[in-house]
């Protein structure tokens, strides 16, 4: 995670591929926090505490990222039922959706950046 200033500071033109309020989980597991998020067309995704984007909380680099997936949940589980994560070399990173559609177009939003790794033929989504 890299903290630094919102935006504005930011010098080169970012597409924005995906924005929008998702439940981070901590990097402790101590709880979660609800977070603004944006995916940019740079392959970066950035979160702030709120929806004004004036101060990063955290950056991850989806170039790096090895898998982004649903959380497999057990049939009776109903806390955060949209979880998805963020694999990278140095951490997993937790998100959750409000719903199932929104979890598979944060997905969908993610895939289409994260590089293909290895011998594998196209990256894939199961729900």
């Amino acid at each position: 995670e890299r903290a630094s200033a919102g935006l504005a500071s930011l010098k080169v033109p970012l597409q924005r591929i995906r924005s929008g309020w998702l439940e981070k989980r901590a990097r402790r597991k101590s709880g979660w926090k609800p977070r603004y998020v944006v995916v940019f067309s740079s392959r970066e995704l950035m979160y702030f505490e709120d929806d004004q984007e004036r101060t990063v909380k955290g950056t991850i680099d989806l170039s790096t990222a090895i898998e982004v997936r649903p959380v497999v949940r057990l049939p009776n589980a109903t806390d955060r039922p949209y979880q998805f994560e963020v694999i990278t070399p140095k951490r997993t990173w937790m998100f959750c959706a409000g719903s199932s559609d929104e979890q598979a177009h944060w997905l969908a939003a993610m895939m289409q950046l994260v590089p293909l790794r290895g011998d594998k033929a196209s990256p894939t989504i199961t729900f």
